[in-house]
């Protein structure tokens, strides 16, 4: 209960920083907004800050693309008399909508849109567990999602033909060079991946896996993919007919009806609901890792999806959307349950011409899932998150039902110039999908008839706001929110909380929200003690400054530099040893590259603890040391 009150207290306190710094921000009054705050949290709880709150911006931006106040949205608060919006945060909205007849203002304050989201999305993306039962409704959310993409025809569907055609045209480049890879048995580059597995195999464990599916064998033979050379291929002979029936002591083949599902866990993403993954075998995940970083760098440099499909360059739909704030020449599109909603028709009709590379792709394929209350699912859907292949997949299809819903509007062949042009003009990374606003609801239709379904609360085409990639923006300025990730810390053992806290501040400080700024370290130094100013390249986590002043402490005479005494974060290790093959397993795998054997000439060389250790996931520490505040 304590623990309760003081996160609820914490909480309220953070925003009546804020509120201050929005207060002068705007030139307006919060002293009832802090009253209601502090009222509402004592009666609702947690619930006010991160679900109600972040309720009340998603309206807030519906009514902007809207260019009228929805009062109907806003059924949890009260409305003034005499006037169409509520009483919270009115000295706000009432800048940005007519007080009387709700329309939005030709001169809507850019700070007052500002200062509503970062009031309401503070904690929104908070890392922290949701209920039970609210985990219980996505589990039944993951089982609807996949019975709606079991209903999906593909060969009903209306833009089959220019669906096929847009994916031979601009993919076709991609796909054959990817095949080709192929081809050339054991030029792929497959690696493993970070993430954990359905079994629990982590770092340098998943070098020892003895387990590969006889649907892996027939595409990727594990005496080329997996085996160091043809030493310890022969030793496995030798091993399997000596000890035939001992488990683990040499590779098991798994046929179909052994192999595990996936399994489906929940992650903290919003307490309104959780992010859903599927954890995927180790034989899978390793394979799926080479042929994503193959179609990934094919994908970013062939000529026809260079800078339309992206991976790494979120900023270019960022500063598409930040530019179209201002023109509204393009819309912002995202999915809801994009990863989920793929179905598995739509990639073999991508890559049906291709029939090596679709094996291959199909071969690493779960085909089942294990819900956390046992349930085993057969899936339709390509993959969920988890699986390496879902955002290059996902992005590709996003890409071709985009130039397909374009053609089939217009009647327009594949390589017809305005077909060429407007795929030009498609940008996709991941989810978030931009398209010229004169086509928006051509493509919108042409999505939901592949049986995906639109996030209408986060697609903005009408009004001068759009949001893309993390940037979110209004008449050409940025108004993303700061989120505060993490409970403030209340001792010096919560490492995580502290960096995290301590990175929140500085972006609160270069925002210009100094009061909010000021609150967190405080409380990070009530916990910590001073901490000292540094460099943004500074391996020191302390505060920044826009003046560029930093702390000396000592000069260091051995090293011939100024140093700083701080926290320095850092990872801990398990011991986790590999030896012989397994350790030349690693070393080859994570140094092939398209460039052969040259790669292993300019490969730096590995510490040995890289094969003798592995980082613990999510062991983030801090210690005290001597470093560098530049």
């Amino acid at each position: 209960m304590k623990s309760r009150k003081r996160l609820l207290t914490s909480f309220t306190d953070v925003l009546a920083s804020l509120l201050a710094d929005a207060s002068m921000l705007c030139n307006t009054s919060t002293k009832r907004d802090l009253i209601t705050i502090r009222s509402r949290a004592e009666h609702e709880g947690l619930s006010f800050f991160t679900i109600t709150l972040p309720d009340f911006s998603k309206c807030f931006e519906r009514s902007i693309e809207s260019g009228v106040w929805l009062p109907e949205l806003f059924t949890g608060f009260s409305r003034s008399r005499n006037s169409c919006l509520p009483k919270f945060l009115q000295g706000f909205t009432n800048q940005v909508f007519n007080s009387l007849t709700g329309e939005l203002r030709d001169d809507s304050s850019i700070e007052a849109v500002e200062a509503v989201r970062q009031i309401c999305l503070c904690f929104n993306k908070i890392k922290m567990d949701c209920t039970q039962e609210r985990q219980r409704t996505a589990g039944v959310a993951f089982e609807r999602c996949e019975a709606d993409v079991s209903s999906f025809r593909i060969k009903k569907w209306e833009l089959l033909d220019e669906f096929s055609q847009a994916s031979d045209y601009y993919l076709g480049a991609v796909i054959s060079r990817v095949s080709d890879r192929l081809s050339d048995i054991g030029k792929l580059a497959v690696r493993h991946g970070k993430g954990t597995t359905v079994d629990g195999t982590y770092g340098n464990r998943k070098y020892n896996h003895r387990q590969w599916s006889l649907r892996l064998e027939r595409t990727f033979p594990s005496s080329v993919y997996w085996f160091a050379n043809f030493g310890e291929l022969a030793s496995e002979v030798v091993t399997s007919f000596q000890r035939p029936k001992q488990r683990g002591s040499h590779m098991e083949f798994l046929p179909e009806w052994q192999e595990p599902p996936v399994r489906v866990i929940f992650v903290p993403k919003t307490l309104k609901s959780p992010r859903v993954i599927a954890i995927e075998p180790v034989y899978n995940q390793y394979v799926q890792q080479g042929l994503m970083l193959a179609l990934v760098q094919n994908l970013e440099s062939d000529k026809l999806t260079r800078g339309q499909i992206n991976f790494t360059k979120q900023s270019i739909n960022g500063d598409l959307a930040l530019s179209s704030s201002i023109t509204r020449e393009f819309a912002t599109v995202d999915l809801k349950e994009a990863s989920d909603r793929v179905h598995s028709s739509l990639v073999h009709q991508i890559l049906k011409r291709h029939p090596s590379l679709m094996k291959a792709v199909f071969s690493c394929r779960s085909r089942y899932a294990i819900l956390p209350n046992g349930r085993i699912l057969g899936l339709k859907k390509f993959a969920s998150q988890g699986s390496a292949l879902c955002f290059p997949f996902e992005a590709m299809t996003f890409y071709c039902i985009a130039i397909a819903s374009y053609m089939k509007a217009n009647a327009l062949s594949v390589n017809h110039p305005q077909t060429r042009r407007f795929a030009k003009l498609v940008k996709v990374y991941g989810d978030d999908i931009i398209v010229p606003t004169k086509e928006v609801d051509i493509v919108l239709d042409g999505l939901e008839s592949a049986g995906l379904k639109i996030n209408r609360g986060k697609t903005f085409s009408r009004s001068f706001f759009r949001e893309s990639c993390g940037t979110d923006a209004y008449k050409g300025h940025v108004v993303t929110p700061v989120y505060i990730r993490n409970a403030l810390p209340t001792d010096r053992t919560d490492s995580g909380a502290i960096l995290s806290t301590i990175a929140t501040a500085n972006l609160f400080y270069k925002k210009g929200w100094w009061k909010a700024a000021a609150h967190l370290r405080m409380k990070i130094e009530d916990v910590c003690g001073v901490v000292p100013h540094v460099l943004e390249t500074s391996p020191v986590a302390g505060w920044y400054s826009y003046l560029g002043t930093y702390c000396i402490d000592r000069y260091s005479s051995d090293l011939q530099r100024f140093e700083v005494r701080g926290l320095i974060p850092s990872t801990k290790e398990k011991v986790d040893p590999l030896y012989g093959y397994r350790a030349l397993a690693k070393f080859f795998t994570e140094r092939t590259s398209d460039y052969g054997w040259w790669s292993l000439i300019f490969a730096r060389k590995s510490s040995d603890e890289a094969y003798a250790k592995s980082v613990r996931r999510g062991s983030v520490y801090t210690k005290i040391r001597w470093a560098s505040p530049t």
